[in-house]
């Protein structure tokens, strides 16, 4: 029965995976596709540069210079908001792999399979781990074609952009493995979203402000945040440091393996 509940879990996972993957590309062309010119570069700088430090913090932005260039103002337009579109993706991929099947009284079925506890966590994490690449795959795809049809844009390097669509996937699966954690201690689907939202809305907030918080407070914060640990802009303009990613996706397999450690030994909401 090994690979049962993977193949079953890629089946169920494909279309919504293909939504959120449509979704991201669309968003890409769109985001693209208004990318204004040198000149209109320009003027957001200098509309950035008249706000005050808290609401550019809000914004992400350390210095806004990065704007007067299109790897800048695409990574604040749109990787900053795509990496919380894919942490919002993530929290339902990682909410399918217990807790709405147990929420739906469907495990206690699953679990009459010849199939240990820790598989159905493995196989169904591995399962979503290639949706998600499924997923990064098509907003790269979709990102890809949208710099032809803008000649602002046609000069991103294609290389560079697949290696922030690779580290949005490891972002993915360090949200994704969070979830899958909480909803197996937690159990309650609702409270186990509800402090998944409010781990990664803190987590936000500890990413834009943490500055503001002193130097003490600040970095260890921001070092909490799991969004600090993506700058699409920033991988845009120089390139993929393999170290944060890397993190990110350590921290994700090992939360799925304790997660699948601890589903072996508790009992089964049904």
């Amino acid at each position: 029965m090994r690979g049962v509940v993977f193949q079953h879990t890629l089946r169920r996972g494909l279309r919504p995976a293909l939504i959120w993957g449509v979704v991201t590309a669309f968003f890409a062309n769109y985001v693209l596709f208004i990318t204004p010119n040198m000149e209109g570069l320009q003027g957001f700088v200098a509309v950035f540069e008249a706000m005050p430090k808290v609401l550019l913090q809000a914004f992400g932005l350390t210095d806004v210079r990065v704007l007067a260039t299109p790897e800048g103002f695409v990574g604040l337009a749109y990787f900053t908001y795509a990496a919380i579109v894919m942490a919002i993706y993530a929290v339902s991929a990682g909410m399918s792999i217990t807790a709405n099947d147990e929420e739906n009284g469907i495990m206690n079925m699953v679990l009459a399979l010849p199939v240990s506890r820790w598989s159905i966590v493995i196989e169904k994490a591995l399962a979503q781990t290639l949706l998600a690449m499924l997923v990064c795959g098509i907003g790269f795809a979709g990102f890809a074609m949208g710099t032809r049809f803008n000649p602002v844009v046609s000069g991103l390097d294609l290389g560079r952009s697949a290696e922030v669509f690779a580290a949005l996937w490891t972002l993915i699966l360090a949200v994704m493995g969070i979830t899958i954690i909480c909803g197996v201690i937690i159990r309650r689907r609702g409270a186990a979203v509800a402090a998944v939202t409010g781990y990664l809305v803190v987590s936000y907030i500890a990413f834009t402000l943490g500055s503001l918080a002193g130097d003490t407070v600040g970095p260890i914060l921001e070092r909490l945040s799991v969004f600090s640990y993506f700058d699409g802009g920033e991988i845009l303009r120089h390139g993929l440091d393999v170290i944060a990613p890397l993190m990110m996706a350590v921290v994700g397999a090992v939360l799925i393996g304790c997660a699948a450690r601890l589903y072996e030994r508790r009992d089964i909401s049904g």
